[in-house]
C-alpha cells in the first residue's frame, strides 16, 4: 500500500484471510502492522474451520462453486496466526454457527 509508515489508528481486514494463500496472509497482517500507528488497532474477522460433517460437506460443496479457502484455521489457530506476526490478541470469539463459523480479532500492534 502505498501508506505511510504508523499513519492509522486503527485496521479492519475483514472476511479475506480465509481466501489468500498462507504466505500471502503474512504479507497482509505485516502490511496491516506498518501503517498501524503505536498500540494501533487491527479488527480482523474471518471464517474459521468448523465442526462435524455438516460442515466438511458445506466446505465440499462450497468448492464446487469455485470458492476455495486457502487456509482453514480454528479459532485458536487463528489467534496464533495473528501473534505470530507481532500482535497482541485483546479479543477474539467465534460467532456464527457451527456450518459458518467466523471467528472475529481484535488486536494490538
Amino acid at each position: 500500500m502505498k501508506f505511510k509508515d504508523s499513519c492509522f489508528d486503527k485496521v479492519s481486514i475483514a472476511l479475506v484471510l480465509h481466501e489468500i494463500d498462507e504466505e500471502l496472509s503474512d504479507k497482509l497482517i505485516l502490511e496491516a502492522k506498518r501503517v498501524l500507528k503505536d498500540d494501533g488497532i487491527m479488527f480482523a474477522p474471518t471464517f474459521i474451520h468448523g465442526e462435524g460433517v455438516g460442515f466438511k460437506l458445506r466446505t465440499k460443496l462450497i468448492e464446487l462453486f469455485g470458492f476455495k479457502a486457502f487456509i482453514k484455521p480454528t479459532n485458536d489457530e487463528f489467534k496464533k496466526f495473528i501473534e505470530s506476526n507481532g500482535f497482541k490478541v485483546m479479543e477474539y470469539d467465534r460467532v456464527g454457527s457451527k456450518l459458518a463459523p467466523i471467528c472475529c480479532m481484535i488486536a494490538k500492534k
